[in-house]
């Protein structure tokens, strides 16, 4: 019978849609699909103009050449020690000396300021194989000792780091 009724009756009517619903809450993440099929390959790409290649690597060297001076005599730097002379106020610094046989000495502006520069003073001796420069410092009142020695054992001393004087060979076993 319920049938019989509800195929009498027409077609119900619909009235406006309502208003738009909130927006719910994400739904969890889905699973990752399968990997799509390649692209067409892309144009070639245009090269880098060559003069501006050159003008790169030439930038560089010259950076190079000025942070990276060549050694042209073949100096370098081989020990480094500290100095300090007289009392009040004392003259301080360092002394560094070279392969060569160079003191270069950078006297600090007071006892608390280290100075800026080093400045080539005097050569030990005219030998290119000098190895080692070390302090004995003063004691009471004593003056400081300096001994310059080289690869074969020649050494030299200095009471001041400007006058050297030749005392004999180390006797090293050959």
């Amino acid at each position: 019978m319920i049938c019989l009724i509800a195929g009498c009756t027409g077609p119900a009517q619909q009235g406006e849609p309502g208003p738009q619903g909130a927006r719910g809450e994400p739904g969890p993440q889905g699973k990752t699909g399968a990997p799509g099929k390649l692209g067409p390959q892309g144009p070639p790409g245009e090269s880098v103009n060559p003069e501006l290649i050159s003008e790169f690597r030439t930038s560089l060297e010259e950076i190079k050449r000025r942070d990276n001076p060549p050694i042209a005599n073949g100096e370098t730097i081989v020990s480094v020690v500290s100095y300090q002379f007289g009392i009040a106020p004392p003259i301080i610094g360092f002394a560094a000396m070279t392969n060569l046989g160079n003191i270069y000495k950078m006297d600090n502006k007071n006892v608390i300021t280290v100075g800026n520069s080093f400045k080539k003073t005097v050569r030990v001796d005219s030998r290119d194989d000098f190895i080692s420069l070390a302090p004995l410092p003063s004691q009471d009142g004593s003056q400081p000792f300096y001994l310059a020695m080289t690869k074969n054992g020649r050494h030299y001393v200095s009471k001041d780091l400007d006058n050297w004087t030749y005392q004999s060979v180390a006797p090293l076993s050959r």
